[in-house]
C-alpha cells in the first residue's frame, strides 16, 4: 500500500456474514421438492439481480417467490424468512474488530444486496450504523458489483479517495474492478484469513 489508509470498504456476505446457500436451497426443496440446483440457479440470478438492482419491488418478488416455490398463499413473513436464511450461520469474528477499527478509519459498505437482506442484517448486526459512515448497497445504485457504475455512485455519494482505501471483498472480479480504480484491494478467502489480515495490518 503506497498511501496511508484513511478509509476502508467492506463487502457484506462471506466478509461480515457467513453465507450459507446449501442450507437456502434445502429449505425451498422441502417446501417445493420440484426445485433442483439447476432451477434453483437459474431463478436466484434472476430474481437475485433483478431485485439487488431494485429493478422489481418488494410485492413483485413475494409474486415470484409464490410461484417458484408452489406456494400461492405463502404469507410475505415466511418468505422474507426463507430469503434471509442465507445467514442461518450469523456473523463473522470481523465484526468484532469494527469497534476498533472505526476509531481509526472512516468504515464504508458496498454490497450487492437487497432491501430484505438489509433489514435482516441490521438486526443481526445491530452496531452497524455506529461503525460505519455509510452504507451504499446494489439496489440503490441500480447497479451490481463489478459493474463500474456502482464504484462511480459509491465515489460519488462518499467523496472518498480510492487511493488512500483499502477494499475486501470474497468475489474476485469484484477485487479486479477495484485494483483497476486504484484501490488497495483485497481478497477475502476465508474468516481467519481475513481476521489475521486485519489485526496484523490495520490495527498494529
Amino acid at each position: 500500500m503506497k498511501k496511508e489508509i484513511e478509509t476502508i470498504i467492506f463487502d457484506f456476505g462471506e466478509v461480515l456474514a457467513h453465507l450459507n446457500f446449501p442450507h437456502w436451497i434445502e429449505i425451498m426443496q422441502q417446501i417445493n421438492p420440484d426445485i433442483d440446483q439447476s432451477s434453483f440457479d437459474i431463478q436466484h440470478h434472476r430474481l437475485n439481480t433483478l431485485f439487488s438492482k431494485g429493478l422489481i419491488s418488494g410485492d413483485e418478488m413475494v409474486n415470484e417467490y409464490r410461484l417458484f416455490l408452489n406456494s400461492p398463499m405463502m404469507s410475505i413473513q415466511q418468505i422474507k424468512r426463507i430469503h434471509n436464511s442465507l445467514f442461518i450461520d450469523g456473523k463473522m469474528r470481523t465484526v468484532q474488530l469494527l469497534p476498533h477499527l472505526s476509531q481509526r478509519y472512516k468504515l464504508y459498505g458496498l454490497s450487492n444486496t437487497d432491501p430484505w437482506h438489509v433489514e435482516y442484517l441490521t438486526s443481526l448486526m445491530p452496531g452497524l450504523s455506529e461503525y460505519f459512515v455509510d452504507k451504499i448497497y446494489s439496489y440503490e445504485a441500480k447497479s451490481l458489483k463489478p459493474e463500474i457504475e456502482i464504484f462511480t455512485y459509491f465515489q460519488k455519494r462518499t467523496g472518498i479517495i480510492f487511493s488512500n482505501t483499502i477494499y475486501f471483498d470474497d468475489y474476485a472480479p469484484n477485487i479486479e474492478r477495484g485494483i483497476s480504480l486504484g484501490i488497495n484491494s483485497v481478497l477475502v478467502t476465508g474468516e481467519e484469513q481475513l481476521y489475521k489480515y486485519i489485526s496484523n495490518t490495520l490495527l498494529k
